[in-house]
């Protein structure tokens, strides 16, 4: 349980700094466009 909930935090901050990349390219894709 212990090593769970110290993992759950670092999924939460990967899945948070992917959707910040996939927002940063669109915001890209924008601009050129």
């Amino acid at each position: 349980m212990r090593v769970v909930t110290n993992l759950l935090p670092k999924m939460v901050m990967k899945q948070r700094t992917m959707l910040y990349l996939i927002a940063f390219l669109f915001v890209m894709i924008g601009y050129r466009s």
